[in-house]
């Protein structure tokens, strides 16, 4: 049985497998690929499993190639994330924080400041790296990421793309289809994650 996967089929790079924009999971005999922007809390009975579109999408991957070249990690790494459509917050910034932490190891300390459509994170990591994570919610999509390291100054800005070059446009924000069922995992993992750090408790929330 090839496996439901929730998202943007312009982005999404297909063979046989079956793209849709939503789900009503009613069936829970199917499994579902969600992006972390469509995940809910009531889907515990269902088998559902997360991918991070963030992490595959090609600006953020050559940004980890040359921040693991750093002789240190210290530095400061600064994104901006402004999302159309979020069903839960809580669920972008956990991802975003488990993948920032599988790269700059464990966090020593979170701040985190939120309202209803507008969160900013600060992160200090163990080894010395600050994170500052700004999100604006059901707005248009927007993506930029710095990082300040000793060796390498980086910098990617949706902003700068031509909106008028749609082809390369939609290539830097490509997904593979092999690549999406590669890396997703399954949705108790993002949940008892976000439970560990307390999100909700920090004020971040799906209200």
């Amino acid at each position: 049985m090839s496996p439901i996967i929730v998202g943007d089929r312009r982005k999404i790079t297909s063979n046989n497998e079956m793209i849709v924009d939503d789900s009503d999971f009613k069936d829970q005999n199917e499994v579902y690929y969600l992006p972390t922007e469509r995940v809910v809390e009531n889907l515990a009975n269902h088998n559902v499993y997360v991918y991070h579109d963030l992490s595959l999408y090609a600006p953020f991957q050559k940004m980890k190639h040359y921040i693991k070249e750093e002789t240190s990690l210290k530095g400061v790494f600064r994104m901006r994330r402004l999302l159309n459509h979020v069903d839960d917050p809580q669920f972008v910034i956990g991802a975003d924080l488990f993948e920032l932490e599988s790269l700059f190891g464990k966090p020593e300390k979170i701040y985190l400041k939120s309202t209803q459509n507008h969160s900013i994170v600060s992160v200090r990591y163990v080894d010395g790296t600050m994170a500052h994570v700004d999100y604006t919610f059901q707005t248009k999509d927007y993506l930029s990421i710095e990082w300040s390291g000793l060796k390498y100054i980086l910098e990617f800005d949706q902003h700068d793309m031509s909106p008028f070059d749609e082809h390369n446009y939609f290539e830097s924000f490509q997904i593979d289809v092999d690549h999406l069922l590669n890396e997703a995992y399954p949705l108790e993992r993002l949940t008892n994650y976000i439970s560990r750090l307390d999100l909700a408790e920090l004020g971040v929330n799906g209200s």
